[in-house]
């Protein structure tokens, strides 16, 4: 999600990114594999460079996100598409 100081990350979705239009694509290749990182506590200030913030994440907000993720995905692959 880009803010004014620069950018951080959300469950696939939720961002304001074209993440379905990725998925999309990627349903067209069905053999081709792939993964999702979530890289909740990471942001990039305007000038891009990463930073982590210092706070630990609660375990139940990251799985939250991760089953927001999994079901974004799932909504948009088609069912033969396997998700773990």
């Amino acid at each position: 999600m880009n803010k004014s100081d620069g950018w951080s990350f959300h469950a696939l979705g939720a961002g304001g990114s074209r993440d379905a239009e990725c998925l999309a694509l990627l349903a067209e290749v069905s053999a081709l594999p792939f993964a999702v990182e979530l890289p909740l506590r990471m942001r990039r200030g305007i000038d891009a460079a990463p930073w982590r913030r210092v706070r630990r994440l609660e375990l139940a907000y990251i799985e939250e996100r991760i089953n927001d993720s999994l079901t974004f995905v799932r909504d948009i692959l088609p069912s033969e598409v396997s998700v773990a």
